[in-house]
C-alpha cells in the first residue's frame, strides 16, 4: 500500500490558502496560533493544521 505524503506549505503558500498576508502568519506561528514547523531554511505548515486554523472557534463556556 502506497502512502500519500502530507501537504506541506511554506510561509507565502500558507498566506495564500488562508487569504492573508504573510506577515500575518508569521505572527500567528509566533504567537502559537498556528503550528509550524522548520523543514531546512523553511518554516513549513501542513494544510491540515491550516484547515483547522480555518475552523471557527465556539467558546468552552456559551454566555447566559
Amino acid at each position: 500500500m502506497v502512502e500519500q505524503l502530507e501537504r506541506l506549505y511554506r510561509v507565502h503558500e500558507a498566506a495564500e490558502f488562508l487569504r492573508a498576508n504573510p506577515a500575518s502568519v508569521y505572527r500567528w506561528i509566533q504567537r502559537g496560533m498556528l503550528p509550524a514547523r522548520r523543514a531546512s531554511n523553511y518554516l513549513v505548515l501542513t494544510e491540515e493544521d491550516l484547515r483547522s486554523f480555518l475552523q471557527p472557534v465556539t467558546p468552552s463556556h456559551p454566555k447566559q
